[in-house]
């Protein structure tokens, strides 16, 4: 893949991302991806690193359950307590500390992030402890519907497989939003079909029915 020093991309490249977005809305149709109120997937974005998605759920469901899932609660949990209920995902104590942490950080900030720039809340987002560029980038997304587009292990295989190299985070994610025009429902999709049609054959080895690679 061919870049100037400016990091823009070829027109090939960016054309065979939208060709890949319409491949992918043609198998699929409109799918919606990642339900919940604005603070629970905040939360759940911050569980979910190495972790599967479903045990993400259980947690956000102990959590729920206890009256824990809502700002001013978790923010003055006990940590113990908010460890125990989610023991289901990897690396609950970190975890544990981390939400309770964003709860306070989420009452103070809520409305900056939602007024501020896009880089500039991002900027914030990223300043917090265990909040790195792919859950910043979920939180805005689906938490606050702002364009940042969402790069995970899935986007990067679907690159590879399609021969086009890069796996650094912030040069995939500069390529997706270059090639797609800066819109939330869009974004979301892409996103959301990516992570299905990779689920569907990328995790099953199913490379000899690859419906992407010719793109």
């Amino acid at each position: 893949m061919q870049r100037c020093e400016q990091n823009t991309f070829d027109q090939n490249t960016l054309t065979r991302i939208k060709k890949l977005f319409e491949v992918l809305k043609d198998i699929y149709g409109e799918i919606e991806w990642w339900r919940g109120n604005e603070f629970e997937i905040c939360i759940g974005a911050i569980l979910a690193p190495q972790t599967k998605w479903t045990k993400v759920e259980e947690a956000l469901e102990n959590l729920k359950r206890n009256g824990l899932l809502e700002p001013e609660a978790l923010s003055k949990a006990d940590i113990e307590r908010v460890r125990e209920l989610i023991k289901p995902v990897n690396f609950n104590r970190q975890k544990a500390e981390r939400i309770i942490s964003f709860a306070k950080f989420y009452i103070k900030n809520r409305d900056a992030i939602m007024q501020l720039p896009l880089k500039e809340a991002r900027k914030l987002l990223l300043q917090l402890k265990g909040v790195g560029d792919e859950t910043a980038d979920s939180i805005l997304l689906y938490a606050f519907n702002r364009p940042s587009f969402v790069i995970d292990a899935y986007t990067i295989r679907i690159l590879e497989c399609l021969k086009i190299n890069t796996k650094r985070y912030r040069e995939a994610k500069k390529l997706f939003e270059e090639a797609i025009d800066a819109d939330v429902k869009q974004y979301q999709l892409f996103h959301a079909l990516i992570d299905e049609y990779a689920k569907q054959y990328c995790n099953k080895k199913k490379c000899d029915e690859c419906r992407i690679k010719l793109i």
